[in-house]
């Protein structure tokens, strides 16, 4: 289902139009924005989650939406035996938006993943990688980035 393109007689369908974004205008931050949700709360437990050689286990993650503010936090996975987590603090009710992401990932089996996204590839690819990321800021335009944007990142 996800893997391949057309199958058979199926012509791949025309490509579509795209117009440019809407621009903010000399670099002005865009208006906040709020959702009509409040108080919503997702949450997702799943034990077992298989994709070629990929295994997932013990996925948990909650999202919650009040207004403008989203927060993803956990986020905590086991990927083909190592650990990663993430959090999101997003506030979409400011002008320009305000975030805060994390990311953590411990010796993850590179292999798996590597011969699930190209197969083309497979057993050409090994190791594991590591990743700490941390990310904070308000402003999504250049200027905004340049006077808000903080984050550290280190991986192996």
């Amino acid at each position: 289902m996800f893997a391949g393109g057309p199958k058979g007689g199926n012509k791949p369908a025309a490509a579509a139009t795209q117009t440019a974004p809407e621009s903010t205008g000399g670099g002005q931050e865009p208006p906040a924005k709020n959702f009509p949700l409040k108080n919503f709360i997702m949450a997702a437990d799943i034990g077992k989650f298989y994709l070629r050689e990929i295994e997932i286990t013990h996925w948990q993650t909650t999202v919650s939406v009040d207004g403008g503010h989203v927060t993803v936090k956990p986020f905590q996975l086991t990927l083909n035996g190592a650990p990663v987590n993430a959090t999101v603090d997003l506030n979409l009710g400011v002008p320009g938006y305000k975030y805060d992401l994390t990311l953590g990932a411990d010796r993850v089996p590179f292999t798996p993943v590597a011969n699930t996204f190209w197969p083309d590839r497979k057993g050409q690819m090994g190791g594991t990688f590591t990743a700490q990321a941390k990310f904070s800021g308000a402003g999504i335009t250049g200027a905004g980035l340049q006077r808000n944007l903080t984050g550290q990142f280190a991986g192996a």
